[in-house]
Protein backbone atom coordinates (compact mmCIF):
# COMPACT_ATOMS: atom_id res chain seq x y z
CA UNK A 1 0.00 0.00 0.00
CA UNK A 2 1.53 3.68 -0.61
CA UNK A 3 2.37 5.49 2.54
CA UNK A 4 0.58 9.15 2.96
CA UNK A 5 3.97 10.91 1.76
CA UNK A 6 4.69 9.13 -0.93
CA UNK A 7 1.35 9.57 -2.61
CA UNK A 8 1.04 13.35 -2.15
CA UNK A 9 4.52 13.16 -3.88
CA UNK A 10 2.98 11.53 -6.72
CA UNK A 11 -0.11 13.39 -7.18
CA UNK A 12 2.30 16.91 -7.11
CA UNK A 13 3.93 15.44 -9.72
CA UNK A 14 1.28 13.49 -11.57
CA UNK A 15 0.41 16.37 -14.48
CA UNK A 16 4.72 16.27 -15.89
CA UNK A 17 4.70 12.54 -14.90
CA UNK A 18 2.00 11.22 -16.71
CA UNK A 19 2.31 13.55 -19.75
CA UNK A 20 1.07 16.64 -18.54
CA UNK A 21 -2.27 14.46 -17.39
CA UNK A 22 -2.66 15.30 -13.92
CA UNK A 23 -3.31 12.14 -11.20
CA UNK A 24 -6.60 12.20 -10.02
CA UNK A 25 -7.47 10.43 -7.07
CA UNK A 26 -5.38 10.92 -4.54
CA UNK A 27 -23.93 18.64 16.36
CA UNK A 28 -26.72 17.45 16.29
CA UNK A 29 -27.13 21.09 18.52
CA UNK A 30 -27.97 20.75 21.95
CA UNK A 31 -31.38 22.42 23.04
CA UNK A 32 -32.29 24.00 26.09
CA UNK A 33 -35.12 21.02 26.50
CA UNK A 34 -32.75 18.53 26.58
CA UNK A 35 -33.44 16.48 23.52
CA UNK A 36 -30.15 16.82 21.57
CA UNK A 37 -26.42 15.71 22.69
CA UNK A 38 -22.67 14.72 21.73
CA UNK A 39 -19.67 12.64 23.23
CA UNK A 40 -16.38 11.25 22.87
CA UNK A 41 -14.03 8.48 23.75
CA UNK A 42 -11.02 7.51 23.43
CA UNK A 43 -10.49 6.44 20.09
CA UNK A 44 -9.10 3.03 18.70
CA UNK A 45 -9.94 0.58 16.07
CA UNK A 46 -11.96 -1.35 18.60
CA UNK A 47 -12.84 -1.49 22.37
CA UNK A 48 -10.77 -4.10 24.66
CA UNK A 49 -13.73 -3.56 27.49
CA UNK A 50 -17.12 -3.32 27.33
CA UNK A 51 -18.03 -5.90 25.14
CA UNK A 52 -21.08 -6.89 25.24
CA UNK A 53 -22.32 -3.92 27.94
CA UNK A 54 -24.58 -2.03 28.65
CA UNK A 55 -24.65 2.07 27.62
CA UNK A 56 -23.59 2.72 31.70
CA UNK A 57 -20.40 1.58 30.82
CA UNK A 58 -17.72 4.18 31.54
CA UNK A 59 -14.05 3.30 31.64
CA UNK A 60 -11.52 6.20 29.93
CA UNK A 61 -8.94 3.23 29.85
CA UNK A 62 -11.06 0.92 28.07
CA UNK A 63 -10.50 2.27 24.50
CA UNK A 64 -6.67 2.06 23.14
CA UNK A 65 -5.99 5.02 20.43
CA UNK A 66 -5.89 3.25 16.96
CA UNK A 67 -3.12 5.29 15.74
CA UNK A 68 -3.77 5.81 12.02
CA UNK A 69 -5.17 3.54 10.23
CA UNK A 70 -5.12 1.67 6.73
CA UNK A 71 -6.40 4.01 3.69
CA UNK A 72 -8.61 3.39 0.99
CA UNK A 73 -7.04 1.74 -2.19
CA UNK A 74 -6.54 4.62 -4.47
CA UNK A 75 -6.27 2.05 -7.42
CA UNK A 76 -10.25 1.32 -7.31
CA UNK A 77 -13.36 2.74 -6.25
CA UNK A 78 -11.84 5.72 -4.38
CA UNK A 79 -9.21 6.80 -7.13
CA UNK A 80 -12.63 6.92 -9.71
CA UNK A 81 -14.24 9.12 -7.50
CA UNK A 82 -12.23 11.85 -7.18
CA UNK A 83 -11.42 11.14 -10.73
CA UNK A 84 -12.27 14.92 -11.34
CA UNK A 85 -10.23 16.68 -8.77
CA UNK A 86 -6.33 18.41 -9.89
CA UNK A 87 -4.28 17.58 -6.82
CA UNK A 88 -1.96 19.69 -7.86
CA UNK A 89 -4.37 22.75 -6.99
CA UNK A 90 -4.00 24.63 -4.16
CA UNK A 91 -6.26 26.55 -1.64
CA UNK A 92 -9.60 27.50 -2.65
CA UNK A 93 -8.99 26.45 -6.56
CA UNK A 94 -8.88 22.66 -4.31
CA UNK A 95 -11.85 23.10 -2.55
CA UNK A 96 -13.85 24.21 -6.00
CA UNK A 97 -13.03 20.85 -7.07
CA UNK A 98 -13.39 18.97 -4.14
CA UNK A 99 -17.26 20.91 -3.64
CA UNK A 100 -17.75 19.62 -7.29
CA UNK A 101 -17.22 16.23 -6.45
CA UNK A 102 -18.63 15.63 -2.82
CA UNK A 103 -21.49 18.04 -2.65
CA UNK A 104 -23.94 15.61 -4.38
CA UNK A 105 -25.41 13.20 -2.50
CA UNK A 106 -28.17 11.51 -1.13
CA UNK A 107 -30.43 13.23 1.10
CA UNK A 108 -31.74 10.99 4.11
CA UNK A 109 -34.26 12.20 6.85
CA UNK A 110 -33.55 12.87 10.19
CA UNK A 111 -35.16 9.67 11.56
CA UNK A 112 -32.95 7.34 9.47
CA UNK A 113 -29.92 8.25 11.26
CA UNK A 114 -30.74 6.55 14.34
CA UNK A 115 -30.45 2.99 12.39
CA UNK A 116 -27.45 4.36 9.96
CA UNK A 117 -25.23 4.22 13.31
CA UNK A 118 -25.73 0.44 12.99
CA UNK A 119 -23.13 1.12 10.45
CA UNK A 120 -21.34 3.94 11.07
CA UNK A 121 -20.49 4.13 14.56
CA UNK A 122 -20.51 0.69 15.83
CA UNK A 123 -17.53 -0.29 17.70
CA UNK A 124 -16.19 -3.88 17.52
CA UNK A 125 -18.09 -5.05 20.47
CA UNK A 126 -21.18 -4.16 18.86
CA UNK A 127 -21.83 -0.60 20.79
CA UNK A 128 -21.60 2.67 19.39
CA UNK A 129 -18.47 4.96 19.01
CA UNK A 130 -19.55 8.32 21.70
CA UNK A 131 -17.09 10.86 21.06
CA UNK A 132 -18.13 13.32 23.88
CA UNK A 133 -18.49 10.75 26.80
CA UNK A 134 -17.10 6.97 27.28
CA UNK A 135 -20.68 5.55 27.17
CA UNK A 136 -21.18 2.36 25.51
CA UNK A 137 -24.63 2.72 23.63
CA UNK A 138 -26.34 -0.45 22.47
CA UNK A 139 -28.08 0.32 19.10
CA UNK A 140 -31.19 1.44 19.40
CA UNK A 141 -31.62 1.78 22.71
CA UNK A 142 -31.72 4.62 25.54
CA UNK A 143 -31.99 7.13 22.33
CA UNK A 144 -33.18 10.73 23.77
CA UNK A 145 -35.33 11.30 25.00
CA UNK A 146 -35.09 13.25 28.22
CA UNK A 147 -31.79 13.60 30.50
CA UNK A 148 -30.90 14.11 33.69
CA UNK A 149 -27.15 13.13 34.17
CA UNK A 150 -24.38 11.25 31.72
CA UNK A 151 -25.28 8.40 30.58
CA UNK A 152 -28.84 8.66 30.31
CA UNK A 153 -29.51 8.32 26.50
CA UNK A 154 -27.89 9.30 23.41
CA UNK A 155 -28.99 11.67 20.87
CA UNK A 156 -28.04 12.82 17.10
CA UNK A 157 -25.00 15.49 17.60
CA UNK A 158 -24.77 17.94 14.68
CA UNK A 159 -20.82 18.51 15.03
CA UNK A 160 -21.63 21.57 13.32
CA UNK A 161 -24.23 23.24 15.47
CA UNK A 162 -26.93 23.67 13.17
CA UNK A 163 -28.30 27.51 14.26
CA UNK A 164 -25.31 27.87 12.41
CA UNK A 165 -26.31 27.14 9.35
CA UNK A 166 -30.13 28.01 9.98
CA UNK A 167 -31.43 24.00 10.00
CA UNK A 168 -31.41 24.11 6.35
CA UNK A 169 -31.41 21.03 4.53
CA UNK A 170 -29.37 18.90 3.52
CA UNK A 171 -26.66 20.15 5.98
CA UNK A 172 -29.43 18.92 8.49
CA UNK A 173 -29.20 15.46 7.91
CA UNK A 174 -25.91 14.85 6.80
CA UNK A 175 -24.30 11.87 8.35
CA UNK A 176 -20.98 12.92 8.01
CA UNK A 177 -20.88 15.53 10.47
CA UNK A 178 -23.93 14.31 12.81
CA UNK A 179 -22.70 11.93 15.29
CA UNK A 180 -24.31 9.64 17.93
CA UNK A 181 -23.24 11.47 21.88
CA UNK A 182 -24.45 12.08 25.60
CA UNK A 183 -27.78 13.50 25.06
CA UNK A 184 -26.87 15.64 28.26
CA UNK A 185 -22.89 16.27 27.47
CA UNK A 186 -24.35 17.42 24.01
CA UNK A 187 -26.68 19.76 25.99
CA UNK A 188 -23.42 20.91 27.83
CA UNK A 189 -21.58 21.62 25.07
CA UNK A 190 -25.08 23.72 23.58
CA UNK A 191 -23.75 25.68 20.39
CA UNK A 192 -20.37 26.65 21.05
CA UNK A 193 -17.62 26.70 19.13
CA UNK A 194 -14.81 23.63 19.12
CA UNK A 195 -12.08 25.27 21.12
CA UNK A 196 -9.46 24.75 23.36
CA UNK A 197 -10.01 25.20 27.05
CA UNK A 198 -7.87 26.62 29.77
CA UNK A 199 -9.88 26.38 33.22
CA UNK A 200 -12.82 24.12 32.94
CA UNK A 201 -16.28 24.72 34.25
CA UNK A 202 -17.73 21.26 33.18
CA UNK A 203 -15.67 18.40 32.31
CA UNK A 204 -17.31 14.57 30.92
CA UNK A 205 -16.88 11.37 32.23
CA UNK A 206 -14.02 10.96 29.15
CA UNK A 207 -12.50 14.39 29.94
CA UNK A 208 -13.71 16.74 27.23
CA UNK A 209 -14.12 20.28 28.78
CA UNK A 210 -16.13 22.97 28.73
CA UNK A 211 -14.49 26.76 29.34
CA UNK A 212 -13.16 29.90 28.22
CA UNK A 213 -10.95 29.73 25.02
CA UNK A 214 -7.33 29.96 25.90
CA UNK A 215 -6.23 29.38 22.25
CA UNK A 216 -5.24 32.81 20.27
CA UNK A 217 -7.61 34.98 18.65
CA UNK A 218 -11.01 34.02 20.73
CA UNK A 219 -11.67 34.73 24.28
CA UNK A 220 -15.50 33.15 24.31
CA UNK A 221 -17.03 30.28 26.01
CA UNK A 222 -15.71 26.61 23.90
CA UNK A 223 -15.94 23.46 23.98
CA UNK A 224 -12.92 21.30 23.88
CA UNK A 225 -12.97 17.50 22.94
CA UNK A 226 -9.99 14.77 24.02
CA UNK A 227 -7.44 14.99 22.12
CA UNK A 228 -7.98 11.15 20.66
CA UNK A 229 -10.89 12.99 18.69
CA UNK A 230 -9.56 16.45 17.87
CA UNK A 231 -8.41 15.39 14.22
CA UNK A 232 -11.64 13.56 13.53
CA UNK A 233 -13.51 16.83 14.57
CA UNK A 234 -11.09 18.89 12.50
CA UNK A 235 -11.52 16.87 9.45
CA UNK A 236 -15.73 17.14 9.82
CA UNK A 237 -15.49 20.75 9.87
CA UNK A 238 -13.06 20.92 6.91
CA UNK A 239 -15.84 18.82 4.72
CA UNK A 240 -18.15 20.48 5.88
CA UNK A 241 -17.11 23.89 5.04
CA UNK A 242 -16.04 22.57 1.77
CA UNK A 243 -19.12 20.78 1.12
CA UNK A 244 -21.48 23.41 1.67
CA UNK A 245 -19.04 26.11 0.42
CA UNK A 246 -22.08 27.78 -1.68
CA UNK A 247 -24.07 28.18 1.13
CA UNK A 248 -21.73 29.77 3.92
CA UNK A 249 -22.53 33.77 2.98
CA UNK A 250 -25.45 32.75 5.13
CA UNK A 251 -23.70 31.23 7.86
CA UNK A 252 -23.39 32.59 11.80
CA UNK A 253 -20.23 33.23 12.35
CA UNK A 254 -20.12 35.07 15.79
CA UNK A 255 -19.27 32.75 18.43
CA UNK A 256 -18.45 29.87 15.84
CA UNK A 257 -15.98 28.58 14.05
CA UNK A 258 -17.42 29.66 10.69
CA UNK A 259 -16.75 32.59 8.34
CA UNK A 260 -18.74 33.70 5.74
CA UNK A 261 -15.33 34.29 3.50
CA UNK A 262 -12.45 32.91 2.27
CA UNK A 263 -12.57 28.94 2.78
CA UNK A 264 -15.69 29.29 5.54
CA UNK A 265 -13.34 28.91 8.69
CA UNK A 266 -12.14 32.19 10.50
CA UNK A 267 -8.78 32.34 10.89
CA UNK A 268 -8.33 30.69 14.95
CA UNK A 269 -10.30 28.37 14.01
CA UNK A 270 -8.48 27.45 11.07
CA UNK A 271 -5.47 27.53 12.01
CA UNK A 272 -6.50 25.42 15.25
CA UNK A 273 -7.95 22.78 13.11
CA UNK A 274 -4.98 22.56 10.93
CA UNK A 275 -3.16 21.49 14.21
CA UNK A 276 -5.81 19.18 15.61
CA UNK A 277 -5.23 17.20 12.42
CA UNK A 278 -1.58 16.85 12.70
CA UNK A 279 -1.95 15.88 16.30
CA UNK A 280 -4.50 13.49 15.56
CA UNK A 281 -3.80 11.38 12.42
CA UNK A 282 -6.40 9.47 10.46
CA UNK A 283 -7.64 6.57 12.73
CA UNK A 284 -9.04 3.32 11.35
CA UNK A 285 -12.14 4.33 12.37
CA UNK A 286 -12.61 6.87 10.55
CA UNK A 287 -11.84 5.34 7.46
CA UNK A 288 -14.46 2.87 8.44
CA UNK A 289 -16.84 5.73 9.29
CA UNK A 290 -16.04 7.31 5.89
CA UNK A 291 -16.70 3.90 3.55
CA UNK A 292 -20.03 3.20 5.88
CA UNK A 293 -21.37 6.97 5.08
CA UNK A 294 -20.70 6.42 1.23
CA UNK A 295 -22.24 3.19 1.48
CA UNK A 296 -25.54 5.34 2.90
CA UNK A 297 -24.96 8.64 1.68
CA UNK A 298 -23.28 8.66 -1.53
CA UNK A 299 -19.88 10.91 -1.23
CA UNK A 300 -16.81 10.85 1.01
CA UNK A 301 -14.62 13.38 3.14
CA UNK A 302 -12.17 13.82 1.34
CA UNK A 303 -9.98 15.18 4.61
CA UNK A 304 -10.03 11.16 5.64
CA UNK A 305 -9.44 9.84 1.86
CA UNK A 306 -5.89 12.22 1.15
CA UNK A 307 -5.40 13.95 4.90
CA UNK A 308 -2.54 15.63 3.33
CA UNK A 309 -5.45 17.85 1.27
CA UNK A 310 -6.11 19.30 4.63
CA UNK A 311 -2.90 21.35 4.37
CA UNK A 312 -3.34 21.76 0.32
CA UNK A 313 -6.79 23.46 0.92
CA UNK A 314 -6.28 24.99 4.72
CA UNK A 315 -2.30 25.29 4.59
CA UNK A 316 -1.83 27.16 1.31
Amino acid sequence: MKTRTLFLSLLLVGASALGGIALSSCVEESSSDGTVGSSSSAEGSSSSAGAGADSSSSSSSSVEEGGEGDLPDWDTEVERYYEDVDWTKEGNDLMKDLTGTIRPHDTLSYNSLWSAYSSTDVRADGTLWDMYSDIHWKPGQKQCGNYKKEGDCYNREHSVPKSWFGDKSPMNTDLHHIVPTDGYVNNRRSNNPLGEVGSATYTSGNGSRLGKSSYPGYSGTVFEPVDEYKGDFARIYFYFVTCYASTRSSWETGSTNLSNSGLGLNSWSKEMFLEWAEMDPVSQKEIDRNEAVFDIQGNRNPYVDMPEAAELVFGA
